[in-house]
């Protein structure tokens, strides 16, 4: 499920780019609408530990991720210089399981 996110992000990021040029509100557009549909979800126990969570229609999609690779990821940065949310995100090696799916999620209803 981890790729899927950087496949995910790669396509949307695309394709709102070549929404820029056709229509001005493609940011507004995300951060109304696709960036309020995701959450970042801390897990309860292992403090290090964090999730990106969202949901397209009847699909859900979730990354897990650490804090310190992003903080040194961040401050390794130059001052003006950019950089990918995937590149950001690195996704955690370990498989998506049904305890992630949970944290992430909820429990089943």
């Amino acid at each position: 499920m981890q790729w899927k996110f950087v496949a995910v992000l790669s396509l949307t990021l695309a394709s709102a780019a070549s929404a820029q040029t056709t229509s001005p509100n493609w940011l507004q557009e995300f951060l109304l609408v696709g960036a309020t549909q995701t959450k970042v979800v801390r897990h309860p126990l292992d403090r290090t530990r964090y999730y990106l969570c969202w949901q397209e229609g009847t699909s859900r999609y979730g990354l897990a991720f650490r804090r310190g690779t992003l903080d040194g990821k961040l401050k390794a940065m130059k001052p003006g210089s950019s950089a990918s949310l995937s590149t950001m995100v690195s996704a955690s090696q370990s498989r998506w399981t049904a305890a992630d799916e949970r944290v992430c999620w909820g429990a089943p209803t």
